[in-house]
């Protein structure tokens, strides 16, 4: 480069080659444009302007002014090498040129010329002339720049970008919607953009675009679309339409985003708010300083706060302490360890009253390094701890009499070992049962059972210490443990005192009630030496009070310990006899007095023990009714007896009605009527063909109950005898009320019949009324000819005995039976 005016300045119009053969022209260029304000730049001939460029790609000229025709290297050929030059592939070039041809022209703008300047030059315009170029082609780069830049954003800009034809063709998507949908643009290109919309949603939508004005260009939708993964996603639109100045759209432009994150954090905080304001939880948001910011609904209800009281102040108001009074030092130090705190807490209500919380503090660290917070998050366990206290008392207190119950006593019974034990001393332990308490609660009700009960207790109570036990088992069980005894005689009289206490008569509403007790008192150590032997040898003691005739007390020893295993082994063969079939019934026959006629048979109950053969039905029918085993057992007699009825009536016998007796627990079933018609049914049998034997004792335990299942049973055609009769301590009345057909005179009258004059008279009275009242009479235990003849005489209806018959299995029964109808009487 031949001439230089030196660095570009700051204040200069631009830097501007002229490259011409002519000394003369690049003068006067350099001059004018100089004045003009340029920098200049000047080069003789195309080859040295060529180096000049390859050399000036790092600061390339503003403009170049080039001579079309300069020897060898003319301007065409510079201009062609120049604009495969990177830098220079924009750069303005003026082609100076006297030409005026047509091909020059064309191929002057084939090679990249911007414009042309015809000589001879006009010096006068030839600054302004290139200004007016520089300006054009700097606002065309700074356009393309901004277009570029405009691209670029769309491109790469996080949201979606779409823009289409009014007709809806898609001209335009970027690439933040192609990776969201997981194609391409071409596979949107040309599409409609109804396409991009939920079938479902359609309508609505392309409605909504379609009535956008020029007034209102714009409009926000949402819609929901199933994402690559399956899963929806959520999508808000921007959508703009463009419209040219008749009004008329001339295209739409739709800006979107992925709203599904911000969907769920809506959601998140909307139902956190709603578990804030909702929550029985008691929620407490305080600041490092224990001062409250926030608390929720259930907070102020139960404090009884208003929250514009409570707000700013500190947690000290409700004047929080824990189970070792250190609250505030103990959760303060955990919450520093391990931001956490978890604990029980008591607290002070506005109005002074107490609340019991399960709480539980989190720290949470603050966002962007601010404060920490801290929340608290309290269950209240007010009315818990009050139902908690009532449960522990219901687990461990009987509810009737207030007295520990069973497992209480267990645990007080441990101590009382572990102290004996420790100090080397007696205590005793007394196993009570009330006599007879059962009679009560069925002829007088429950209720007046559960005031005797109570009142039992507080008699019992006055004969305990302190530091002694009383407690229910259970029933009409009591314990009593007594401590520190110094010899059984102490035992002996405080049994004494509770045995005399409770003799005395109970007043209740009106009613004097008498009771006795049956005690049995095991001692510590000599008795046992844990719980279970000490309260079993004890209740073993009561049971053989109880079989000595009630109303006493007695110690353990190991002979009733004998007794009771054998009861206990008893009781479990009863159970395996009732599985095994080894019940069988032997048959006494009955017979008017005045034809001799067989009128029926009592069915007798009999165990063939395979051990010990035929067991007395004194031997295991009291423990049968005590276990409740003669419920079962009934059952099964009435219906060996039905199917034995059915059995002689196919051998040719008549049949003869065989009495059943039934004891008083069988009477409490309701179910018994029932049991006994199914077993009629089933086996096909006329209800006449059954008849019951109650005892007196047994009909009066619960005469209400007796009487509506006998009247069940006098319905279905079965007639009862009350058995026994004479020996009971009901009042006669009771027989107007009884559904009964016959009296059985108990054998106690009859053995003695003749030589006791008073069992005479009881005999007769008893014939006597029972015709009064239109009742069939028996008479049981007759085993003389004598006694036989005596009621003939007074009027008896029927009789049985060793002297008509003993009682026998069923096949002996009938061999009897056809002897007796085949013999002349």
């Amino acid at each position: 480069m031949e001439e230089r005016t030196g660095m570009l300045s700051d204040d200069s119009e631009g830097l501007v080659l002229v490259v011409d053969d002519d000394p003369t022209i690049r003068v006067l260029m350099r001059k004018t444009l100089e004045q003009e304000g340029f920098s200049v730049e000047v080069e003789e001939g195309g080859s040295a302007a060529l180096k000049t460029l390859g050399a000036a790609e790092s600061r390339p000229p503003d403009i170049v002014l080039l001579d079309a025709l300069m020897p060898g290297v003319d301007g065409f050929v510079v201009l062609k090498e120049m604009r495969k030059l990177r830098a220079f592939a924009h750069t303005p070039v003026v082609m100076v040129t006297a030409l005026d041809d047509t091909e020059s022209v064309q191929r002057a703008y084939a090679e990249g010329v911007t414009d042309f300047l015809t000589k001879p030059i006009h010096w006068a315009n030839l600054g302004n002339h290139v200004k007016h170029l520089l300006r054009a082609n700097r606002a065309i780069e700074e356009l393309s720049r901004s277009r570029s830049l405009f691209h670029s954003i769309l491109r790469d800009i996080p949201i979606f970008v779409c823009r289409w034809d009014p007709d809806g063709t898609i001209r335009f998507v970027n690439e933040a919607y192609c990776r969201y949908i997981g194609k391409p643009a071409e596979e949107f290109i040309g599409r409609s953009f109804i396409s991009l919309v939920p079938e479902e949603e359609r309508e609505k939508i392309i409605a909504h675009i379609f009535s956008l004005d020029p007034e209102h260009p714009l409009a926000t939708l949402e819609n929901c679309i199933s994402g690559r993964d399956g899963e929806i996603r959520c999508q808000r639109w921007t959508i703009r339409v463009l419209f040219n100045e008749e009004g008329h759209p001339t295209g739409y432009q739709s800006i979107g985003e992925d709203i599904t994150e911000q969907k769920k954090s809506a959601e998140k905080l909307l139902l956190a708010r709603e578990v804030f304001e909702n929550s029985d939880e008691l929620i407490v948001v305080t600041d490092l300083n224990t001062n409250i910011i926030e608390v929720n609904p259930a907070f102020l209800r139960v404090t009884g706060y208003d929250r514009d009281e409570i707000i700013g102040r500190g947690m000290g108001l409700l004047k929080l302490e824990s189970n070792d009074h250190r609250f505030h030092e103990t959760h303060a130090e955990l919450l520093r360890k391990e931001g956490r705190w978890q604990g029980e807490i008591r607290g002070k209500c506005k109005n002074g009253e107490t609340f019991t919380c399960l709480m539980t503090i989190n720290a949470l660290s603050g966002d962007q390094g601010g404060s920490p917070r801290f929340v608290s998050l309290s269950t209240d366990i007010t009315r818990l701890k009050s139902v908690e206290a009532q449960l522990r008392h219901l687990a461990f207190f009987d509810p009737l009499t207030t007295l520990p119950n069973r497992d209480l006593l267990h645990d007080r019974l441990q101590q009382t070992i572990y102290e004996a034990r420790r100090d080397q001393s007696l205590f005793a332990l007394f196993f009570i049962d009330l006599d007879n308490f059962r009679d009560i609660n069925d002829t007088l009700g429950h209720s007046i059972g559960d005031l005797v009960l109570t009142e039992a207790a507080r008699r019992l109570k006055e004969h305990t210490r302190d530091s002694d036990t009383l407690a229910r088992m259970g029933g009409d069980e009591f314990v009593v443990v007594t401590r520190n005894i110094a010899a059984a005689e102490r035992a002996s009289a405080v049994a004494g005192g509770m045995l005399n206490d409770l003799s005395e008569p109970f007043l209740v509403e009106g009613r004097k009630i008498y009771l006795t007790l049956s005690i049995g008192i095991a001692m510590y150590p000599p008795d046992g030496g844990n719980t279970d032997e000490l309260l079993k040898r004890a209740e073993t003691a009561m049971y053989h009070a109880k079989s000595q005739g009630k109303g006493r007390y007695m110690f353990f020893s190991e002979e009733m310990n004998l007794c009771a295993q054998k009861r206990l082994a008893l009781q479990s063969d009863l159970r395996q006899a009732l599985e095994r079939d080894e019940f069988l019934l032997h048959y006494q026959p009955k017979i008017r007095l005045d034809t001799g006629e067989v009128t029926g048979v009592e069915a007798l109950l009999r165990w063939h023990r395979p051990e010990t053969g035929l067991v007395r039905p004194s031997s295991f029918i009291p423990l049968a009714e005590e276990t409740g085993l003669i419920v079962p057992m009934g059952t099964k007699i009435v219906h060996m007896a039905c199917a034995q009825i059915k059995s002689w009536e196919a051998e040719g016998l008549p049949v003869l009605p065989v009495a059943v007796n039934f004891s008083a627990v069988q009477l409490r079933e309701d179910s018994l009527a029932s049991v006994v018609e199914t077993t009629l049914r089933e086996i096909g049998l006329p209800p006449h063909s059954l008849e019951l034997e109650i005892t007196e004792s047994a009909i009066i335990q619960n005469a209400a109950k007796a009487v509506s299942i006998l009247q069940s049973m006098k319905a279905m055609g079965i007639k009862v005898t009350m058995d026994d009769f004479g020996t009971g301590y009901s009042s006669l009345s009771y027989l107007k009320r009884f559904p009964i057909s016959s009296l059985k005179i108990d054998r106690s009258f009859i053995g003695e019949l003749l030589t006791d004059g008073g069992d005479a008279v009881i005999v007769r009275a008893i014939i006597a009324m029972a015709h009064h009242l239109r009742l069939n009479v028996v008479a049981e235990g007759v085993e003389r000819g004598d006694q036989l003849e005596f009621l003939r005489q007074e009027g008896c209806d029927e009789a049985q005995g060793y002297y008509i018959a003993m009682p026998m299995p069923a096949e002996e029964f009938g061999r009897w039976f056809r002897e007796r109808t085949s013999t002349p009487a």
